[in-house]
């Protein structure tokens, strides 16, 4: 039996899919090169530059099939069947008997535009298909089954990354202590560039800076800032770190870490760190009930969990981002959030993705409090905090070092 290629493993992969979902096929659509999920399926590599629309339709069984203008398909030479179109009337022909056997088809859009950036089918393309007499759903849960699972490799890669932000972190509060008792200067800045060099001896990277974040600076960790604030005794002090492995397409690890410099931090602050636990708590007991009693769920859905509890708390205005949102390989953020904030986030968390958990609370004027860890959805349905959690806001004194204990789960399975 001859190898396949990976664009046919692919298609076979997404067929298996679009069977277990009970559809008919799926017609990914691309205008200008603006379907991101099109380009990957045929390679990271290859560079899919059209002048017109071009389509793959991928029924639930046999081959895939490209129908793009003929002047685009003398300069392209693509996998599988090519069929071409001349004028708008040949391509909604083509499109017609495409599709002629289908009843039920995937394609890339977002009902009610709840998930914007998975949005590339055009209302126009849209009523066409739906003139056919085809019924359309989104194709956003085949997407995540087939671009953002991980295989071993690369969940190596990630619990590499894990374990050295852990690391990093436990020692943080020594680094700080030493600097302070030996009146060495030390603010955001030495501490940020502290922790680069320590990223870069570790073989790790990072295109997202790391925060350190001063008392009321930590309630607004996205302001822009020129200034360095200092560190001293009695600050409360937030670490938001996020890197990878310096090796190519190696997925992202993040956590973030409270701190106080002192024996008793404000009451308020106090409570806050172990409202935001709580709700991280809820939301991964939610996630593991569902997994429980074999059911999916949505990235929504989590993100409601913690936002209720913490609403029942009375500190709703305070939780003004998402739960969390999916680490991958290139990009910090990609695939399903857990949203439902900024997005209404319909998708699906699917086995073998990692996703970092929250919640961030921020107190304007005060202190931001981030629980922030990363977790892997191994294909057994378990949820593995890859990163540890915070099960405590770390205080350390002059005389007196804070212990933090390595949390993650040491064997993860795949």
């Amino acid at each position: 039996m001859s190898d396949i290629s990976p664009f046919e493993g692919k298609i076979l992969q997404a067929q298996l899919l679009l069977r277990e979902a009970f559809l008919d096929g799926w017609l990914l659509c691309s205008y200008k090169d603006q379907n991101a999920f099109l380009a990957q399926l045929l390679s990271p590599e290859f560079r899919l530059q059209t002048e017109f629309p071009v389509f793959l339709w991928i029924p639930s069984h046999g081959p895939g099939v490209f129908c793009l203008h003929e002047r685009d398909q003398a300069c392209h030479s693509l996998p599988g069947e090519v069929r071409t179109y001349h004028s708008w009337k040949e391509r909604a022909k083509l499109l017609a008997k495409l599709l002629e056997q289908a009843v039920r088809i995937a394609s890339e859009f977002s009902f009610k535009s709840f998930v914007p950036e998975i949005s590339f089918l055009d209302a126009g393309t849209y009523t066409l298909i739906k003139s056919f007499g085809v019924d359309l759903v989104s194709s956003e849960d085949l997407v995540s089954e087939l671009f953002l699972t991980w295989d071993q490799e690369e969940l190596n890669r990630h619990l590499f990354a894990a374990s050295v932000l852990e690391q990093l972190c436990s020692h943080l509060p020594r680094k700080i202590r030493e600097s302070l008792c030996s009146e060495q200067l030390l603010d955001e800045l030495s501490l940020k560039n502290y922790i680069l060099a320590v990223l870069e001896s570790s073989d790790c990277f990072t295109e997202i800076p790391p925060k350190v974040l001063v008392n009321e600076r930590s309630a607004r960790p996205w302001a822009l800032t020129i200034e360095s604030n200092a560190i001293s005794w009695g600050d409360y002090v937030l670490v938001d770190l996020a890197c990878r492995k310096n090796e190519e397409g190696a997925p992202y690890a993040t956590l973030s870490r409270c701190f106080f410099l002192g024996d008793s931090p404000d009451a308020f602050l106090y409570d806050t760190f172990f409202l935001a636990r709580r709700a991280q708590q809820a939301a991964l007991h939610f996630m593991e009930e569902r997994r429980r009693d074999a059911h999916s769920f949505l990235g929504w859905e989590v993100d409601r969990i913690a936002r209720d509890f913490i609403h029942l708390a009375g500190l709703e205005s305070s939780f003004r981002c998402p739960l969390g949102h999916s680490l991958g390989k290139h990009s910090y953020r990609v695939g399903p959030s857990l949203d439902d904030l900024y997005v209404h986030d319909t998708r699906m968390i699917v086995p073998r993705t990692c996703f970092c958990l929250g919640p961030f609370l921020s107190v304007e004027g005060r202190f931001g409090i981030d629980v922030k860890t990363s977790v892997y959805f191994s294909s057994d349905g378990t949820f593995f905090l890859t990163t540890g959690e915070q099960a405590e806001l770390y205080t350390f004194t002059e005389s007196r070092e804070a212990r933090i204990p390595m949390q993650s789960s040491k064997i993860v399975s795949y």
